[in-house]
């Protein structure tokens, strides 16, 4: 039985779309009404596997308040299951699987509010200042499994048996098209937006999102420069018990606490590393001439030489092109010689 909609401009009746263009253009159109008004939205950005194979997802979406990133594929019912859409997803998974990737939607987001007053605001509202902007968008997009959104005219059953198998959440948005066959207006049926489920539910669902990596893992995925920077990093952790290296989604944050305070100094990835140039500051414990020596050392690695200051977070390839031995001994050196100022600051 299909159904109609009666309102006193007349009679509407349900009508396909005229191509995936359409439903796409009410997706985008509407993406605060479907993804929350903390919503970011990010269109067409190609992505790849590390095999090469590119992929382009309707939108990524970030959803400030919620704490959710989303995968959103656009998809009309006709274009089969099994030949066409789950290969789609498939590929997306697959590719933002990729630390390369999740770093790139990192900077995408971060220039994005960067151009934009109103998500300043909007972070504003969160209670989330601007010098922790990229610092929330990185939690998010780097410690968190993403959801696939389907925003598609119908539900199969064979659609909806992959969706619930697949480890990922997934949320199948059925849209609808009715037509005025008098005057040929057009309006659309989409989902109600649901914010996160309550506190106790939400928070297994972010466990199950935030899978930890483990050591082992890690140190398989580095190659020798990362695995060196590592174990000597952990050195450093296991001789001060006010640093500790804790495992994320996709690699480790080295962290220390001053006091009450506890803030991330790096954080490593298997390929990279990244200073978290915010905190370094009196009010996480920094002396000014402790972090000013600090600097200086480190911009004698070359990759920083030229752009440790205009970063706000700088990054260190850990590619075994890119990097030294001495590289990475100077940088171990100053960051030992830095929190032990944070120390001796703090017994004093």
């Amino acid at each position: 039985m299909t159904h109609m909609l009666i309102s006193k401009q007349g009679v509407f009746k349900k009508t396909i779309f005229a191509n995936e263009e359409e439903l796409e253009s009410v997706v985008k159109e509407n993406y605060r009404l479907l993804f929350g008004d903390y919503s970011i939205y990010i269109p067409q950005k190609t992505i790849s596997t590390s095999g090469g194979y590119s992929t382009t997802p309707e939108a990524i979406v970030l959803n400030l308040k919620d704490r959710k990133w989303y995968i959103v594929e656009v998809e009309l019912a006709n274009h089969g299951v099994w030949g066409h859409i789950v290969p789609q997803i498939t590929k997306q998974l697959v590719a933002v699987e990729r630390f390369e990737i999740r770093a790139k939607l990192v900077d995408l987001f971060t220039e994005k509010v960067k151009e934009s007053n109103e998500l300043k605001e909007k972070f504003k509202k969160l209670g989330i200042s601007e010098l922790d902007i990229r610092r929330t968008i990185e939690e998010v997009i780097m410690e968190q499994s993403p959801t696939v959104i389907v925003p598609i005219d119908y539900v199969s059953v064979d659609l909806e048996n992959w969706a619930k198998r697949l480890k990922n959440e997934v949320w199948l948005l059925e849209i609808e098209k009715y037509t005025n066959e008098q005057t040929q207006e057009v309006i659309y049926r989409i989902p109600e937006y649901i914010s996160s489920p309550p506190a106790e539910e939400g928070k297994k669902a972010e466990e199950r999102g935030r899978k930890k990596i483990s050591r082992r893992e890690f140190l398989a995925r580095c190659e020798k420069p990362a695995e060196m920077l590592f174990t000597k990093l952990e050195e450093i952790a296991k001789e001060r018990n006010y640093i500790r290296l804790e495992p994320t989604m996709l690699g480790f944050s080295f962290r220390i606490k001053a006091g009450s305070d506890e803030c991330v100094l790096l954080t490593i990835y298997p390929d990279s590393f990244y200073i978290q140039k915010l905190n370094l500051v009196q009010r996480k414990g920094f002396k000014a001439e402790a972090v000013d020596t600090f600097v200086e050392r480190i911009k004698k690695i070359s990759q920083l030489a030229e752009v440790y200051e205009r970063m706000t977070q700088p990054k260190i390839s850990l590619r075994p092109a890119d990097i030294s031995v001495d590289d990475i001994n100077t940088f171990v050196e100053a960051i030992r010689d830095l929190v032990d100022s944070v120390k001796f600051q703090r017994h004093n």
